[in-house]
């Protein structure tokens, strides 16, 4: 939400959506993920589209909503780095027709590629980025794609990681955080 990591990028992008004519609730905490589900679900046939952007936990909240109300449309989802503990980041359900989804997987916080439950990428436009997590928000670019998206229509097209940052470095950064995650678990088992 706005008071999360990446609040000040969150709040400007909720500023400039404003300033285009978009109501922009705000959500921080599960509790308010719920709220806006209602008010997704009062706007569902509003001829100007349902969007929702989110960052972080945020995103995660709001994917595990939409998965639990699937009557609920959501015409174009933003994930900003999309990190959460309830196991929905990642997997974009049926309900959602579009999702523009920024990404890095250099931090201990961070998202990665979107694919849909059948693993495909349909409707999903994954574009990795070199910013941090809390950055990703913050960057003009971001906000000017996101507001040309939501405003006009006007969505990005996917960004190819450079070949310096690509699968080797992602797979041995995976791996780091694998053996830590092991490393947790070994330490709280009995």
């Amino acid at each position: 939400g706005p008071s999360g990591s990446g609040g000040t990028g969150v709040q400007a992008i909720g500023a400039g959506l404003e300033r285009i004519g978009q109501e922009t609730p705000g959500v921080s905490g599960p509790r308010d993920a719920a709220d806006v589900i209602a008010r997704l679900r009062a706007h569902r046939h509003d001829p100007s589209g349902v969007h929702v952007v989110c960052h972080s936990r945020g995103c995660d909240q709001m994917l595990d909503q939409l998965r639990r109300n699937p009557d609920v449309r959501v015409d174009t989802l933003v994930t900003l780095d999309c990190y959460g503990f309830s196991g929905s980041c990642g997997t974009i359900p049926d309900n959602v027709r579009t999702n523009i989804n920024y990404w890095q997987g250099r931090e201990f916080l961070h998202g990665s590629p979107n694919h849909r439950t059948d693993g495909s990428e349909r409707g999903i436009t994954n574009i990795w980025r070199r910013e941090g997590h809390t950055d990703i928000p913050v960057a003009g670019d971001i906000q000017e794609e996101i507001l040309a998206c939501i405003g006009e229509g006007n969505c990005p097209r996917a960004h190819r990681a450079p070949p310096f940052v690509g699968r080797k470095e992602m797979m041995r950064y995976r791996s780091r955080i694998m053996l830590s995650a092991m490393l947790v678990l070994a330490c709280l088992a009995p």
